[in-house]
């Protein structure tokens, strides 16, 4: 039997049954998928014990993605007068084809989105036919294959630890499902270790090790298609933790800046609270004054005039005076040789008063 004698065979069938039971409305098949993008036309199909009845009013409306809402409408038809309304949010998108000699009504969308993707319900009035099913619905499944999916290590994939492997897709409709694999490095399939659970694209790892490591391939796929994603899992002893070690090398370098600080500001401390130490009388340094030499004639002294000659050996000063002038402005009749010893200690000062010849 062809697809027209189906649907014939089942209009007289809904017809027998609304002489019986009242009116009947049925879609023509429950279910509808399209790819996101495509066009797509919903039909439904009605019978009335009054096929004669003057007003029919045809209304398409789909469920709201929170069931406490009301449902979303999306246009009526009055007939007579064969007048439409269709609501903004589908205006330019979706028409409404109506054939009440037929008892048929057709809702079609130029471009599905995943907004479309939900249940419509399609209800026929007529005065006086209340009796009976005078409302069917449908699911449009808007088909979208799934976006690669987005794997991630949950846990610390260190020695002995716990782990868990995710995957998931952003997008598919209907919703992927999830298979992890493992291979090794020439690609060739490894079981997986001992305890490892998956379920809803989590696969878990317990008490992993370096064997745990590896190659993982997570594949999502609905009745589109399928994608997959190949990540490397590495696991490592706790101390080859990069994190950990340089968290224990800052923690260090700041206790040893501590440290530091502390010494500098003791130090500092102790200089400024030391006693002064006790010095003696402060000790005045002067100039040697000038050699001064005295006539024994007229008891004049006279300043010197020559550069003093040091006998290096002895450590005496040795000062020639004969070139001294008496206050006459003769030259003196004695020659005054004067040695002074350069002793710290004794501060001895030997004369010898000679005779000129």
């Amino acid at each position: 039997m062809g697809t027209g004698q189906k649907v014939t065979f089942g209009l007289y069938i809904l017809s027998a049954l609304s002489v019986i039971l009242g009116i009947n409305v049925e879609f023509q098949q429950p279910e509808y998928e399209v790819a996101r993008d495509d066009p797509v036309t919903m039909r439904c199909i009605f019978q009335t014990k009054k096929p004669n009845s003057p007003t029919v009013i045809i209304s398409w409306t789909a469920d709201a993605d929170d069931p406490t809402e009301p449902q979303i409408t999306i246009g009526t038809f009055y007939h007579p007068g064969n007048q439409i309304d269709i609501t903004s949010e589908y205006e330019g998108r979706v028409t409404m084809t109506n054939d009440v000699a037929a008892r048929i009504s057709s809702l079609s969308f130029s471009r599905v989105t995943m907004q479309d993707n939900r249940v419509f319900q399609c209800a026929v009035k007529i005065p006086g036919d209340n009796d009976g099913q005078p409302a069917d619905t449908a699911r449009l499944l808007v088909l979208v294959a799934p976006s690669v999916p987005v794997c991630n290590v949950q846990g610390a994939a260190e020695y002995g630890h716990n782990i868990n492997l995710t995957c998931k897709s952003a997008e598919g409709s209907p919703p992927p499902t999830y298979k992890w694999e493992r291979f090794d490095t020439r690609n060739i399939p490894q079981p997986f270790p001992p305890r490892t659970t998956e379920s809803n694209g989590v696969l878990s790892l317990f008490n992993v090790s370096r064997e745990t490591s590896g190659y993982y391939k997570c594949t999502s796929t609905n009745k589109i298609r399928s994608v997959s994603y190949n990540m490397t899992l590495s696991v490592m002893p706790p101390s080859m933790n990069i994190g950990s070690t340089a968290g224990i090398i800052g923690g260090c370098a700041a206790g040893l800046l501590v440290l530091l600080i502390v010494v500098y500001c003791c130090c500092c401390r102790k200089k400024k609270n030391a006693p002064d130490h006790e010095m003696g009388d402060a000790v005045e340094f002067h100039d040697k004054p000038p050699l001064e030499t005295e006539n024994e004639s007229d008891g004049i002294r006279y300043g010197e005039s020559r550069e003093d000659t040091i006998n290096q050996r002895t450590g005496y000063l040795l000062e020639d005076r004969s070139d001294r002038f008496d206050t006459d402005g003769r030259q003196g009749g004695q020659t005054q040789i004067i040695m002074t010893h350069r002793s710290g200690r004794q501060g001895i000062a030997i004369y010898d008063n000679r005779d000129s010849i």
